[in-house]
């Protein structure tokens, strides 16, 4: 069994040879790479970390599996700021606590997610 510093290195390999700048990945992988039957949420956790290191995100996709991303591809992303994408009364409203247009909106979009054909 092989701790998140080590697994994170073979796959951090494993993704440098993939020549993409984000990837899926299988829980099955991560477990062969790193000779664990079972994944918990701590070596995940501590997984995500070594890998930091490594200048790559893990993030646990709700398909299943998990996706690399290098950071340096958000680096070029455009800011996504409060100031642009709120209305001054939604900003009045989160500075107050008050979430339930949110709430319902990002349902909404959740709903219509993977409907595009």
């Amino acid at each position: 069994m092989r701790n998140a510093e080590e697994t994170a290195l073979v796959l951090a390999v494993i993704f440098q040879r993939s020549d993409q700048n984000r990837a899926r990945l299988s829980a099955s992988t991560i477990r062969v790479v790193s000779g664990r039957r079972h994944l918990r949420g701590v070596f995940l956790a501590l997984l995500g970390d070594a890998l930091g290191q490594y200048g790559v995100g893990l993030l646990e996709l709700d398909s299943g599996g998990f996706g690399l991303i290098y950071m340096k591809a958000l680096e070029a992303a455009k800011a996504t700021t409060a100031k642009r994408y709120l209305t001054p009364q939604e900003l009045r409203d989160v500075r107050r606590g008050n979430l339930s247009a949110f709430d319902r909106e990002i349902n909404t979009q959740s709903d219509t997610d993977g409907d595009d054909g």
